[in-house]
């Protein structure tokens, strides 16, 4: 990026790229395009797998799913709690996602920054801050975090994680090498 962006729609990728913050922020407001999130990528149209690199050659590059999340939405369930985005990154490609040096944010009940449900993904020194919302779900994929850092505040409810493991059609796996992951006070002892 050459300057900080604020859009409403999100960005579907299905060809290789890598996106350079370079120390700017994108934002996305709303992604309903691409399933309510900031990028959304799948493998080709004809089937090819995509790749996807995500760093910041400059210090503070991040990537803001733009979403709110407010004490009346912790009794609200489904896709009626919270606004906006439910997190950067929905990766459904056959390919990997690499993210280097990068931060993630969001705050809507439900969101997850990054879901995975295909392939595979190595996060190298990536910082992830949620509110309501979790950080990494990884459904039937392969992950390997590498010294990232996560927090997580405001329990909405079972997404409400760090990091999480689920299954499509076979199970997840995360391998976790050093870093930091931490629930609030409040979310710790509200799920």
């Amino acid at each position: 990026l050459l300057a900080d962006i604020s859009m409403d729609e999100g960005l579907l990728i299905n060809t290789k790229t890598t996106l350079d913050l370079n120390g700017h922020t994108l934002t996305v407001n709303d992604g309903g395009n691409v399933n309510n999130r900031c990028i959304k990528v799948t493998d080709s149209a004809s089937g090819i797998k995509v790749n996807l690199i995500v760093k910041s050659s400059a210090e503070g590059g991040k990537i803001i799913a733009g979403g709110s999340c407010s004490t009346a939405d912790h009794s609200t369930n489904g896709a009626n709690a919270g606004s906006g985005c439910y997190g950067a990154i929905r990766f459904e490609s056959s390919g990997k996602l690499t993210m280097t040096d990068v931060t993630l944010e969001n705050s809507r009940p439900w969101g997850m920054n990054i879901k995975l449900i295909s392939g595979t993904a190595e996060l190298n020194n990536v910082t992830i801050h949620s509110t309501c919302g979790g950080g990494i779900e990884v459904a039937g994929a392969t992950a390997v975090l590498n010294n990232c850092t996560m927090t997580q505040e405001n329990y909405h409810d079972h997404a409400s994680s760090c990091v999480s493991v689920s299954s499509e059609a076979t199970p997840g796996v995360v391998t976790i090498n050093g870093g930091s992951y931490t629930r609030s006070a409040e979310a710790s002892t509200s799920g």
